[in-house]
């Protein structure tokens, strides 16, 4: 068995989520050097999951808290 051990990513790619026909559709932000980092913003501005870097109709707001369905939690008033 091996196993693999490394720093994660600080950045993801920024993908946008938005529901079509019933179905999430996940697309590249339209700025392609777009990434979100710890703090859940996304550089065009977004809010964006820290974790997984996905945005739009994934996550929920709840206050200043945001939750993502990728089981990602944050509090986008003091970043990740």
């Amino acid at each position: 068995m091996t196993i693999v051990t490394g720093a994660v990513a600080s950045t993801h790619a920024h993908i946008k989520v938005r529901i079509q026909e019933g179905v999430l559709a996940y697309e590249r932000c339209e700025d392609l050097a777009c990434s979100v980092g710890e703090t859940g913003i996304a550089d065009c501005g977004r809010d964006a999951c820290p974790s997984c870097g996905c945005g739009g109709a994934n996550v929920s707001a709840m206050g200043t808290d945001r939750v993502c369905t990728c089981g990602h939690w944050w509090d986008s008033s003091s970043g990740a």
